[in-house]
Formats: C-alpha cells, sequence, structure tokens
C-alpha cells in the first residue's frame, strides 16, 4: 500500500507500507534544506550480530554523521516508554512525544481517507471526514 499525503502547512510524506517482509522495521528518510536524515531500523534480524540501529545525517555538500542508537526490545525500545506513558503516572515527557486524543482521531482519519481514496480513486480530503478543524501545532 502506498498513500501520498499533503499537510495544510506544506509538509508531503510519500507512505508506504509492506505486510510480507521476511523482517520487521523501517526505513524512513527527512529531506529538508539543509541536508537529510535517513534511518534503517531493523525490528527482527536473527543473521545479525548487530545490536544498534543507526541514524545518517548527511549535510548539504557536508560530511555525514552517523548515530548509533542501542536496538530496545519492542518496538525499538519504545513499548516499555509508551506503557510507562499509558501506565505510570506523571511520566516525563521531555521531548513532547505523547500525543493526545485528538492527535490520535486525527491520525487515525488519515488512515481513513487513505482507504476513501482507493475505493473512489480521488483524493480524499480530512477535513470532508470530520468537524475536528485541522490546524498546525506549534512546538
Amino acid at each position: 500500500m502506498a498513500a501520498t499525503i499533503k499537510y495544510m502547512n506544506g509538509v508531503q510524506v510519500a507512505y508506504s507500507l509492506t505486510t510480507y517482509s521476511p523482517y520487521e522495521g523501517y526505513r524512513i528518510a527527512f529531506n529538508g534544506t539543509k541536508g537529510r536524515m535517513d534511518a534503517w531500523i531493523q525490528e527482527s534480524n536473527p543473521t545479525s550480530d548487530v545490536n544498534y540501529d543507526e541514524i545518517v545525517i548527511a549535510r548539504n555538500f557536508g560530511r555525514r554523521e552517523y548515530i548509533q542508537i542501542p536496538q530496545g526490545s519492542g518496538h525499538g525500545g519504545g513499548d516499555k516508554l509508551l506503557k510507562d506513558q499509558v501506565f505510570i503516572p506523571n511520566t516525563p515527557d521531555p521531548l513532547k512525544q505523547a500525543a493526545g486524543v485528538r492527535d490520535g482521531a486525527l491520525a487515525c482519519l488519515v488512515g481513513i481517507a487513505a482507504r476513501k481514496s482507493i475505493a473512489a480513486k480521488e483524493k480524499i480530503y480530512i477535513r470532508d471526514l470530520t468537524t475536528i478543524i485541522p490546524q498546525e501545532k506549534k512546538v
């Protein structure tokens, strides 16, 4: 499956989902005006003895920086962090990563819009699916 998403603030996303891969994980890249950031996160790779994932930052016309991140168990270590956020009151969120109910509803609507787009063979706008008003969130 693939979806192309354009947000109100101009950010564009090309999303691809493969559900039959021989391993779990993902590749992600961000292109920006100052360069590119890539990561290839492998959740299950029984043939690898490497216990870290790597992020590569390539600055335009500059040197590449390689950042090694220790692998955590369960979704890159995210399972424990998520469980702590949900079940342990007042768990700190210093990077402000926790999503609220509104964020979750809008994320679900992206998937709903993608499915409707496939069925209708045309663009689907989130604003036509809900009375929630999408807005750019400043941090």
